[in-house]
């Protein structure tokens, strides 16, 4: 028994720019097919939809192998739809982090010149008064370094009026 493949509407789908779809009835979709239809619904990283690919083809032809024809592994995998809602949700965290706006200072950085300074305080009070060894000295000196340098990056950003 052939299968036939019936291929409707025209959305992005890779390279071929046809987006297959699949409803009751007649029509069937091979598994390639299925999975082009998938992964053009995804909105994720090239890598990750990659993977996916990957990963939903083993899946698919291992039914296959087992014995189901390519229309029932399709049928088994669910609708296009439901897969991609899946896949987006699963693998959210994979997207690109949204960089801070440029010329916001970064949230730490405050944090970072008051460590720096408190270590350069204390440090120092500790080498200097209380007999502290050279390794307060030391930590002294870099809590100082440090505070110049947050210092002199904290200054590049103009609070806004």
């Amino acid at each position: 028994m052939q299968e036939r493949v019936v291929r409707r509407g025209i959305a992005k789908c890779g390279k071929s720019g046809i987006l297959v779809t699949i409803s009751q009835g007649e029509e069937k979709m091979t598994i390639s097919e299925n999975i082009d239809a998938v992964v053009s619904r995804l909105d994720l990283p090239e890598k990750t939809v990659t993977r996916i690919r990957r990963e939903l083809e083993t899946e698919l032809y291992e039914f296959v192998e087992a014995g189901a024809s390519q229309q029932e592994a399709v049928e088994k995998a669910g609708s296009v739809a439901e897969m991609a809602t899946k896949l987006n949700e699963k693998y959210a965290d994979t997207r690109a982090k949204e960089d801070a706006p440029a010329g916001e200072m970064p949230l730490l950085l405050p944090w970072y010149l008051i460590f720096s300074a408190t270590l350069a305080l204390f440090k120092g009070a500790q080498a200097l008064f209380f007999k502290g060894t050279v390794i307060d000295a030391a930590l002294a000196l870099v809590g100082l370094v440090l505070t110049v340098v947050f210092a002199v990056r904290m200054r590049r950003y103009k609070k806004k009026k």
